[in-house]
């Protein structure tokens, strides 16, 4: 329901009673003065309302009433307010018994400092579900202590997260130790990179954890220094992770401008195309160290504009195994200074390939595996094959305006292959 129709709505409430059993109710665009001075008539003439939604304007800046309101309703299991104000003030106070709320399922969807949270959360006691889209750090200067638990909670999600990690490890140590699921997009601490420290706070307070995403970014700019948490970054890969069915990756993200980010993330293993039974021969022992490199957005500038003299070594340290480049058209002299910057690479995988150069400097890599998304000409499989004299697999997608038999003929130029052919996609490998 948007602005322009809940006077309507709330006067619709106070003469009859249509709505007593109304289950579900979204309100768009509020505003103050609209729905304030009728709290108390909302929250009484819906005593059986289960879900409500809020979505407010940009002017609003104080969200006391907002949360007074959804915490009046009796039988509420869901709610979400939603805002692009930063930061908005919530001068509430820490619930007593009496203001209890029946609230399982939370979703604060704006800006939110911890002080502020653990006030909001002092009112949902019986919380299972907690999604928050910015955590930011108090007004403060100290850390905020937590004065309660959550025993149902075991969901949390936190989009944005740019808390000191000493914070949120106490944030989390102490909130709920029945957790389950555990999702964070985490910023600027490089603390959050240590491996040592999440796997502690798993075993010793959140032993039921069965689901863990964790996304860590880094600008990459002037001001970027390696830290002992980027030294010691491969625990991330050690048999406590692996045991668990997560794997680590790295993505780097170039845009149009002067900078890019890197993001570390652990998540979920899923298999990749270098990983299928008919090509794969490597050991547990290697799988577990195995880490992809994901290169997104832009790469018009050249490789060592991005690899700079920090980056190098912190590459260097994670031992990156594995490329993927989503890039369309990458031009090969940027991909070769790519390569080139990663000496471990097994495998490589990119979406297309332009203008086409030869390096003597280039084939010196051990590249295994090769995987082309998409080929126009026959001069880009030419470049791959003597780009990757090692190669063993490759897979190569092929559009309608190429001959595959020109394809098979120039593969079998150099060694003996087993060949398989699917749609517009032709798979090479030895026997």
């Amino acid at each position: 329901m948007y602005s322009s129709n809940i006077n309507q709505f709330l006067r619709l409430l106070t003469l009859n009673s249509t709505f007593y059993n109304l289950k579900s109710l979204v309100l768009i665009g509020l505003k103050p003065g609209i729905l304030f001075p009728s709290q108390l008539i909302i929250s009484t003439s819906l005593p059986n309302l289960c879900s409500l939604i809020l979505y407010v304007s940009f002017d609003l800046e104080h969200f006391n009433d907002m949360y007074r309101l959804i915490f009046s309703f009796p039988q509420l299991k869901y709610s979400k307010l939603s805002s692009e104000t930063y930061q908005p003030i919530m001068p509430l106070s820490i619930a007593t018994d009496k203001q209890y709320s029946s609230i399982e399922y939370l979703n604060i969807d704006h800006s939110c400092s911890l002080k502020d949270l653990l006030v909001i959360l002092s009112f949902t006691p019986q919380l299972k579900s907690l999604v928050c889209k910015e955590f930011i750090q108090s007004n403060v200067n100290h850390i905020v202590e937590v004065p309660f638990q959550l025993m149902n909670l075991i969901y949390l999600r936190i989009n944005e997260c740019y808390l000191v990690f000493d914070e949120l490890e106490m944030f989390i140590t102490k909130v709920s130790s029945q957790l389950e699921a555990l999702t964070i997009t985490s910023y600027w601490d490089s603390m959050y990179l240590d491996a040592d420290r999440w796997q502690q706070m798993i075993m010793e307070h959140i032993p039921h954890l069965k689901e863990l995403s964790l996304q860590h970014h880094e600008y990459i700019d002037d001001d970027f220094q390696i830290t002992n948490y980027h030294t010691a970054i491969n625990q991330f890969t050690s048999w406590f992770w692996y045991t668990r069915g997560l794997i680590f990756d790295v993505t780097i993200d170039v845009n149009d401008w002067s900078w890019y980010e890197i993001i570390y993330s652990i998540h979920r293993f899923e298999q990749k195309w270098y990983e299928l039974p008919e090509i794969s021969r490597i050991t547990t022992t290697e799988q577990i160290h195995n880490i992809e490199l994901r290169v997104t957005g832009s790469l018009y500038r050249q490789a060592n504009e991005i690899f700079t003299d920090q980056t190098k070594t912190l590459f260097r340290l994670i031992c990156i195994t594995r490329l993927d480049i989503s890039q369309n058209e990458i031009a090969s002299d940027i991909l070769i200074n790519l390569i080139c910057c990663l000496p471990n690479l097994d495998a490589l995988r990119l979406q297309s390939l332009s203008v086409v150069k030869s390096s003597s400097e280039s084939n010196k890599n051990k590249i295994t595996k090769v995987n082309i998304q998409s080929v126009t000409e026959l001069a880009h499989i030419q470049f791959l094959i003597e780009l990757c004299p090692c190669m063993q697999y490759f897979e190569i997608g092929y559009s309608t305006d190429i001959d595959i038999k020109s394809i098979i003929k120039l593969v079998f130029m150099k060694e003996t292959y087993v060949i398989y052919s699917t749609d517009k996609k032709l798979c090479v490998y030895k026997k």
